[in-house]
């Protein structure tokens, strides 16, 4: 686990995970923390990164929160450390934000996305799993741009001519 560093001036992000009576499973969430710390260090940046669970694990994401409210934080981000986004991220982390809001109600809590939602991350994994087949990640992803590109065109066939393509209709552009 990772020592406490004092608060800062910056945001600081809490990496929410659910918890495990394993405590080896939490850590990729310590290399998640140091690779967080570490890159905002190569930039010359101090980040605060705590971590905290919904169960089986200490600290509490209440704790966590009533803690930096208390150091002075006024803004945190919690980074929900879910593959996507059930009933623990929908239901559960609201109301645990809602209870340290309670307490400390200078505090402004940003959600960020489940892992799944971030951006590119789906093309990453999709294009590591093909890449441990042999597949040639470039290739993949062009591929993947054609066939998007190929349902985006279908889309529009059929909100606007009610087939899959424009060779399926009769339309005389000119």
């Amino acid at each position: 686990m990772h020592t406490t560093p004092a608060l800062t001036t910056t945001t600081p992000i809490v990496l929410f995970a659910h918890g495990s009576r394993d405590p080896r499973w939490a850590q990729t969430l310590d290399h998640l923390q140091t690779a967080l710390e570490q890159q905002a260090a190569a930039q010359g940046r101090t980040c605060v990164v705590r971590q905290a669970f919904l169960e089986l694990m200490e600290p509490p994401l209440p704790q966590v929160l009533a803690q930096l409210g208390a150091e002075g934080a006024t803004q945190v981000a919690v980074l929900p450390v879910f593959w996507s986004a059930g009933s623990h991220v929908l239901g559960d982390l609201p109301a645990l934000i809602a209870q340290a809001q309670a307490d400390y109600p200078q505090l402004q809590v940003q959600t960020w996305p489940v892992l799944s939602r971030w951006p590119g991350l789906l093309d990453w994994l999709a294009g590591q799993a093909l890449a441990q087949l042999g597949y040639d990640r470039a290739q993949a992803l062009e591929l993947l741009r054609q066939d998007l590109q190929q349902e985006r065109v279908k889309r529009i066939a059929r909100a606007h001519f009610g087939c899959e393509s424009a060779r399926n209709t009769q339309l005389k552009l000119f």
